[in-house]
């Protein structure tokens, strides 16, 4: 994929920019819930739409993210790397890793209203809650621009 685009890029006169092309089992479709279990009935069709939607635009593909060729919801959430839902304690872990939350608020045509709450304790609760008990000594300097950037907000 990285070289297509490339390509296409040149051949249309651009240079080509930064590509980043997660592997098959990145979670690409990330919401953060106080009750998980509630969360897969509320949003889990929105799930499996995006994912089924991914997995029959791009048949045989079993390199990118995101796709996940299941047959219902239940299915979804037992075997999916790719669309999770995670307790706002396993958010704040995988921050505090170092790892991404991809958040994909409107994934598979969620409503705006639907997903706010979802976005919203992202930005509320897990980043000041993984900032305030951060790794000390990282010598990165992320910890504490983390930190500026919500004491700014």
């Amino acid at each position: 994929m990285k070289a297509a685009y490339e390509a296409a890029a040149l051949a249309h006169g651009h240079q080509p920019g930064p590509v980043l092309i997660p592997g098959r089992d990145t979670a690409a479709a990330v919401f953060v819930a106080d009750d998980v279990d509630r969360a897969w009935d509320e949003i889990g069709a929105h799930l499996l739409h995006d994912a089924r939607m991914y997995a029959e635009w791009n048949p045989d593909n079993d390199t990118s993210a995101g796709i996940s060729d299941v047959k219902d919801v239940a299915e979804l959430r037992a075997t999916s790397k790719s669309h999770v839902i995670l307790s706002v304690p396993e958010a704040i872990e995988r921050v505090r890793a170092g790892e991404m939350l991809n958040l994909s608020p409107l994934c598979g045509g969620l409503s705006p209203e639907l997903a706010w709450p979802y976005l919203k304790r992202v930005g509320e609760v897990v980043m000041p809650r993984a900032a305030a008990r951060a790794p000390t000594g990282t010598g990165d300097g992320l910890w504490e621009a983390l930190n500026d950037l919500l004491r700014s907000n």
